[in-house]
């Protein structure tokens, strides 16, 4: 009786486990390491005792899109400004994913490459790694998976749902970040080549293409002052890319050496099945393109004009690979061989997060640590943040360490930079703290005549420097 009921609901099983897997790491130690730079950034943003106004205005003037700071800033206000919450709202995108790369995959190719596909992403160390963080990127991955799911359904069969659905998520996509204009760009690509095979249905797929491009043109307009600005943008943090930017990209998507060949040998299997008599020769080819044109143009752009290639963008990316090393499972036999191999990529995937310490070793910006450290010696001496806006004309981000002070609930005074700069007088000590260590070097207050370090509190690429000051010029007068 219980294996006739496992063997009929194996799939929904071997599924369940895989996502009740996948919410647990995701899940676990959540809170452990400290918000570092860019999830400050996010949560003064979407810190909800500001205006959705206030949250829309404040993302379009920075480089992202609104959505997601406008989706956590109603997350916020429905389950209150903490630490936790924040990561939740990622963590279950982040677990929605392993059901939408099984349905993608599914539909690409069949339910058992759809499950291989379910437990890849469930164990990996970077999914898992944005899945945990108070920022964009795992909402790409997951909007970047939806889109393609109901792009692939709307070219084997148009309805009015699959059409919605489609039109639907790659707007969110691009909403939430610039790179989801290189997914959907991909896309296009697919199309042409579904125009070459498919001739019969040239026609349709024509006014398909037509009707759903015009439609995400029109709601793109808000958008385009933004866009327009980025492309005349003359320069950019980011250095330029390698031309083999790829393979250092793919080697950090999978950090443990031995699943970096495992993987590798997986892919080329699926790609050799390209040249055999082969029913899923579509669906290879269409990953293909999204991998290569996911890759190519935002490598054009960074070596055209300014850089914008950072691994992290590029997790639009990883859901056609893990569906092609997926396939390579699918493609041995017997099946015990298969289940070797996926077991095996589960077992070490877990190890290698084990043997790194993921959960229990401080690897971020320990910005909470400095808080609390501050904090906890109740001194009255005056601490200045120096979290620079702009390097180039020396403004500061204001209140960047206070809003994760007061998320924290700690009882400790951050005066932004610019007090200590419009200040007449200078205090005799005080405290500077910033999260880069280069940008401490470049406030010019710094290094007045007289203002010298006494004590560093060095951690975790974040730093609190003691300084006293000693006025030169009233010495002299003293003197004279």
């Amino acid at each position: 009786m219980l294996k006739l009921y496992i063997k009929k609901y194996y799939i929904f099983i071997t599924l369940s486990i895989a996502i009740i897997l996948g919410l647990t790491l995701r899940l676990y130690g959540l809170t452990f390491q400290s918000y570092w730079f860019d999830e400050i950034f996010s949560i003064k943003i979407s810190n909800p005792i500001h205006s959705i106004d206030y949250v829309y205005s404040h993302t379009m003037g920075d480089v992202h899109p609104p959505f997601y700071q406008s989706l956590l800033w109603s997350w916020y206000q429905i389950f209150g400004f903490n630490e936790y919450a924040g990561r939740v709202l990622s963590a279950l995108a982040g677990t929605i994913s392993i059901y939408a790369i099984y349905a993608l995959a599914r539909d690409m190719f069949n339910k058992e490459v759809g499950i291989y596909s379910a437990f890849i992403t469930a164990t990996n160390y970077f999914i898992i790694l944005y899945s945990q963080e108070v920022r964009s990127n795992i909402f790409m991955f997951l909007f970047s998976i939806l889109s393609y799911l109901y792009f692939i359904k709307l070219i084997k069969e148009y309805n009015k749902i699959n059409f919605f659905l489609y039109i639907t998520f790659s707007l969110l996509l691009m909403y939430t970040h610039y790179f989801g204009f290189f997914l959907v760009a991909t896309q296009v690509f697919v199309f042409i080549y579904y125009l070459i095979i498919d001739k019969e249905r040239r026609v349709e797929l024509s006014k398909l293409a037509f009707g759903s491009g015009f439609i995400i043109l029109i709601a793109l307009i808000p958008l385009l002052h933004r866009i327009l600005e980025h492309i005349g943008t003359s320069n950019y943090w980011m250095s330029a890319p390698t031309w083999l930017f790829f393979i250092d990209y793919m080697k950090a998507y999978v950090l443990s050496p031995f699943l970096q060949k495992i993987f590798f040998v997986l892919l080329i299997i699926s790609l050799i099945s390209l040249f055999i008599k082969n029913e899923y020769k579509k669906s290879i080819i269409t990953l293909i393109i999204w991998v290569i044109f996911g890759y190519l143009l935002p490598y054009i752009k960074s070596i055209t004009g300014f850089s914008i290639l950072i691994e992290r963008s590029t997790i639009i990316v990883i859901p056609p690979l893990i569906i092609l090393i997926s396939y390579g499972i699918f493609l041995f036999r017997p099946y015990i061989l298969k289940i070797i191999l996926i077991s095996s990529i589960i077992f070490f995937a877990l190890y290698h997060i084990y043997r790194m310490e993921y959960y229990t070793k401080v690897s971020k910006d320990d910005f909470r640590g400095l808080i609390t450290y501050l904090d906890d010696l109740k001194s009255e001496i005056p601490i200045y943040d120096f979290i620079m806006h702009n390097l180039h004309d020396n403004k500061y981000e204001s209140h960047f360490f206070e809003v994760y002070t007061k998320m924290l609930s700690k009882d400790v005074k951050i005066y932004p930079a610019r007090v200590l700069k419009e200040s007449e007088s200078i205090p005799k000590y005080f405290w500077a703290i910033h999260g880069h260590k280069d940008f401490i070097s470049k406030a010019r207050i710094l290094h007045i005549e007289g203002i010298k370090q006494i004590k560093v509190i060095d951690k975790y690429h974040t730093q609190a420097i003691l300084y006293s000051y000693i006025c030169i010029n009233c010495l002299k007068d003293h003197h004279e």
